[in-house]
């Protein structure tokens, strides 16, 4: 198995430039209608097709290769971040629990006030 090929910082976007020209050249091409080519026209217009198929597919391979390897380089702050917030959303949970612990002590109290009144 080929390792991912890896964008150098900076060039993706020169990649994504590259794939929308190489896409503008497929269109251009599939334009054209193969019934008027003759047969040695005909084979290198539908080598060209391919060939440039090839190349869009090699490109976009690339770039999400290097979209993965973006996020994966991410996911440690991510997995950090939903951390954190799981602790604070148990403290706010704590928090509550001690709420409505406090309020069902005030509750007994004003019931028994109201007895002794």
């Amino acid at each position: 198995m080929l390792a991912p090929i890896r964008a150098p910082s900076g060039q993706a976007e020169r990649l994504r430039s590259l794939k929308l020209q190489l896409q503008a050249a497929q269109d251009a091409l599939l334009l054209i209608d193969p019934n008027r080519l003759d047969d040695a026209a005909h084979a290198a217009w539908s080598n060209e097709i391919f060939e440039l198929a090839r190349a869009i597919n090699a490109l976009r391979n690339v770039l999400l290769e290097q979209l993965s390897a973006d996020f994966a380089a991410e996911l440690p702050d991510i997995e950090d971040a939903t951390k954190d917030l799981a602790d604070e959303l148990q403290e706010l949970e704590d928090a509550v629990d001690v709420i409505n612990a406090v309020a069902g002590v005030l509750g007994v109290i004003t019931r028994i006030a109201t007895l002794v009144a």
